[in-house]
């Protein structure tokens, strides 16, 4: 089916905290829009009133704005229980969430499943967040909608919750999108917490599937067999739960410009990420382009020959992982070396050509 208008809903980037499917949503946004805007005579961005800090994100993209009432709570709340308040009429709606209007009114709608994590690892999400997710799951999955992911694994993951294969688009995420880094302020922060020697860096919205507390205690583990403090710098914005919390040599710097990250990702030793799951894992591809070696859990984008490989739910594994990598000169030359290579293969020009591919129905 051939497209002549799009609506898109963008909403995660008017979530509090946008997180990585908030970068993926930008990015690919960024990279498909001039083709889609090209191939298709209407497109629209369609979502919540923005209430955030500064110019609306979704101005980013050079497309029509149409606003829903309210902000993004409120909005992803009544798209589930009030046909009316969603107006889309006619073409393909495309939400890069599972938030969204569900066929009301458009004759085709692709909605973007990132992964099954609140069934693989329950326990780290809240009853309610379950409740909400099962829910949309279960309504897309009733619906003729089909389904964008992230990896090959989460196509199997849909698959097996009943989503014909035909209905699933994998489209990967690119490495491509840090900014020039911003050196000068990255080393003010450091200097803040008073680190001037080597630091392991950890990257991740804080919350329990980031598995944060046991990170710090391999790390605690690890530092006598190291000959160095190597002080910890944590990265990303307040998710839900106790992940914070005083440890010694472990500072929170919260959520930091693009540029002061991509100058962290080349100043650091190491990026430590291991969480219990992800559909994807973008922290460990960014660390890769920056050629920072990698001490991560099994996941999509990490495997034996780009990073060493360890056992989340074991902090003597994670430990061991650490002083393995920082004790050994030719294992992290040969990651960053395989890091790079596998970096470069994943491009946002690539993912937002795939995904230009799809809403237009060229591959159909």
């Amino acid at each position: 089916m051939i497209t002549a208008k799009l609506t898109i809903v963008p909403e995660q980037l008017h979530a509090v905290v946008p997180g990585g499917i908030g970068v993926y949503t930008r990015e690919i946004l960024r990279a498909s829009m001039g083709t889609i805007l090209s191939s298709i005579p209407v497109v629209e961005i369609y979502g919540s009133t923005w209430t955030g800090v500064g110019e609306d994100p979704f101005l980013d993209f050079g497309a029509p704005i149409r606003y829903a009432k309210g902000n993004s709570r409120i909005a992803t709340r009544w798209w589930d229980i009030a046909p009316s308040f969603a107006k889309v009429e006619g073409g393909t709606l495309l939400s890069l969430s599972m938030a969204g209007p569900l066929s009301r009114g458009a004759n085709r709608s692709i909605f973007a499943i990132y992964d099954l994590a609140f069934r693989q690892v329950p326990e780290v999400f809240t009853p309610r967040g379950r409740r909400w997710h099962e829910r949309r799951l279960e309504i897309i999955l009733n619906s003729e909608a089909e389904v964008i992911t992230l990896s090959e694994e989460s196509a199997k993951d849909l698959e097996a919750a009943g989503f014909s294969t035909d209905r699933i688009h994998v489209v990967l995420p690119g490495s491509d999108h840090l900014p020039y880094p911003d050196f000068e302020r990255a080393e003010q922060l450091l200097l803040d917490f008073g680190i001037s020697s080597p630091f392991l860096l950890v990257v991740g919205t804080l919350e329990p599937r980031k598995n944060l507390p046991r990170i710090f205690d391999a790390i605690d583990q690890a530092r006598p067999l190291l000959g160095g403090e190597y002080p910890v710098v944590v990265i990303g914005p307040d998710g839900w739960g106790s992940e914070g919390g005083e440890r010694r040599g472990v500072n929170f710097a919260g959520k930091v410009t693009d540029r002061v990250l991509s100058a962290l990702y080349q100043r650091a030793a190491l990026l430590i990420y291991a969480p219990l799951f992800e559909g994807f894992g973008l922290p460990p591809l960014e660390a890769m382009a920056a050629a920072l070696p990698v001490v991560a859990s099994k996941l999509p984008s990490t495997d034996e020959q780009v990073a060493t490989i360890v056992d989340p739910l074991s902090v003597e594994s994670i430990a061991d992982g650490i002083v393995k990598l920082l004790t050994s000169e030719s294992t992290r030359s040969r990651q960053v070396r395989e890091g790079l290579l596998r970096s470069n293969e994943l491009t946002w020009k690539e993912a937002g050509q795939r995904l230009a591919e799809i809403v237009a129905g060229s591959n159909e």
